[in-house]
């Protein structure tokens, strides 16, 4: 009875003894694995949204009386050089026509930021401006002056940047339209960044938020005179336009946002060998001063005159369809000066910078792109224009609706797979979308700002890929992703079709 008495004691404890140390090693494992584990980076700043509308704050008297200066001495200069532009684009004959529009760039380009960013903003919007005026637009990402070393130096200063910096160039390596970019060597290890490490410090352009406040202030009586005298302007919704690209300028005068974008998309891309983004360091990074480090790289015009690269294509769209389709969180700004491309023994990596605007769309402006996109897939004219209308704000008694759609459709149908001598491979994503975008502004149709934006960021895309590949098309990529998503929802019947047409092709990255 004593024996069978300690047999089961000895029993007891060895059990609440191993249960405990299985337990006490279950933790520790735990521990181990969630320390371990990459976490989600924690923002300081709410990520701006493209197609946002900007709130207009009350301003103190004190300020009120300053910005009213500022707006006049801006309003003087502006009418001036506005003057000068209208007479050269007046007494322009056909033939002068690039004279006149180095004209309108100069005249942007010399009525400072606000005006640089309106014409870059303008260049990605299609459904607004003819395809020609966005191509002129668009060299304005060239045309930004840089502010002196004395104000670099001074911010540094201030901000409490400069004691962490071993050295700094004078001269600034790029201006942008809100600020401009000096390389530097790090003194000291910052946010895991060692000592010796070379960074890219940009700074904030002196005066540029009482400058940006007065512009949009003139931009804003100007649309309001535009409305008064020429009734119909109503209907183009300038003032809607101008709120969104006022939200737009305002969140790029925190450079914090940028920080935290940066820290996101590293975490988004941490297992996807083929895309990497510059490290930031938020310590020293404020609202006028952003500090991360240097990427080196060909820049991606350099790189593509050299020839094809196959590879490199494809890391680029799958890039763009995870950004999209499992991270919702789309660099809005991938025009070719933000790329790099960095070779190495394995094949080439493409290096993102500056992304200062990322697009983050709802589930219902979610649900909306990616069936338009797999609409344009398969070529359903009906689907595609009948999705185009239902997203569009009713009241606009400018747009004939069914003339509108009778050209979405034709749109569709010209690049049906049923069509006489159909070949994927010459199906031209980034022209049929011109042509959707094209429709919207010869209609006075009205979408919205994420939209737009994300057609425009698919268009540069699909055109960067067939530079480095001729046969790229991102239908055969993306149709894996839209089969997924679409699965998943109500359009099911969508996601069969694109089966049928694609397969069922394993959905992946390219690493």
């Amino acid at each position: 009875m004593r024996v069978t008495r300690r047999l089961c004691c000895q029993l007891a404890a060895t059990t609440v003894l191993g249960g405990s140390a299985v337990f006490i090693g279950f933790l520790f494992h735990r521990r181990h694995v969630s320390v371990n584990r990459p976490r989600a980076p924690h923002r300081i700043t709410a990520p701006f949204l493209t197609g946002e509308v900007a709130v207009h704050a009350s301003v103190p008297i004190k300020h009120q009386i300053q910005r009213f200066l500022v707006l006049w001495i801006r309003l003087m200069q502006l009418s001036i050089r506005l003057s000068w532009a209208v007479v050269v684009l007046v007494y322009s004959s056909a033939a002068a026509v690039n004279a006149a529009h180095d004209a309108m760039l100069q005249f942007l380009t010399e009525c400072g930021p606000t005006y640089i960013k309106l014409g870059q903003w303008l260049a990605s919007r299609p459904d607004l401006f003819s395809p020609e005026m966005c191509r002129v637009l668009a060299k304005l990402f060239d045309h930004a002056p840089a502010h002196s070393w004395d104000h670099t130096n001074k911010v540094l200063r201030d901000e409490g940047v400069l004691v962490h910096l071993a050295s700094i160039e004078s001269m600034p390596i790029n201006s942008g339209s809100v600020a401009q970019v000096h390389r530097g060597v790090l003194r000291n290890d910052v946010d895991g960044i060692p000592a010796g490490t070379a960074v890219a410090v940009k700074v904030l352009h002196p005066d540029i938020h009482s400058t940006i406040a007065a512009d949009l202030a003139i931009m804003r009586l100007g649309v309001r005179l535009l409305e008064a005298v020429v009734p119909g302007a109503v209907y183009f919704d300038f003032r809607r336009a101008l709120d969104e690209f006022g939200a737009l300028l305002q969140s790029q005068l925190d450079l914090r946002r940028e920080c935290d974008n940066l820290a996101q998309f590293r975490y988004n891309f941490r297992d996807f060998s083929g895309v990497c983004f510059p490290t930031p360091a938020p310590t020293i990074t404020t609202s006028a001063v952003l500090v991360e480090t240097f990427e080196e790289g060909i820049p991606f015009q350099t790189f593509i005159r050299q020839g094809s690269d196959e590879g490199l294509a494809d890391i680029g769209c799958h890039m763009f369809l995870k950004m999209l389709f499992e991270d919702n969180f789309v660099h809005s700004d991938l025009h070719p000066g933000n790329v790099l491309v960095r070779k190495h023994a394995k094949g080439s990596k493409l290096v993102v910078l500056d992304p200062g605007l990322v697009t983050v769309l709802s589930p219902v402006e979610r649900d909306n792109f990616i069936s338009l996109f797999a609409a344009v897939a398969c070529g359903d004219g009906d689907l595609g224009a009948g999705l185009m209308l239902d997203r569009m704000p009713r009241g606009n008694d400018v747009l004939d609706r069914d003339k509108f759609k009778l050209e979405v459709k034709r749109i569709f149908d010209e690049v049906a797979p049923g069509t006489a001598g159909f070949r994927l491979s010459d199906v031209d994503i980034g022209a049929v979308l011109s042509r959707l975008l094209n429709a919207v502004r010869k209609h006075h149709a009205t979408i919205d700002g994420n939209f737009a934006s994300l057609v425009v960021t698919v268009i540069v895309g699909e055109g960067l890929g067939r530079r480095l590949d001729a046969n790229f098309n991102m239908f055969e990529e993306a149709a894996p992703y839209m089969i997924q998503y679409l699965e998943a929802g109500e359009l099911k019947f969508l996601a069969a079709k694109l089966s049928e047409m694609f397969g069922r092709r394993v959905m992946g990255q390219t690493s």
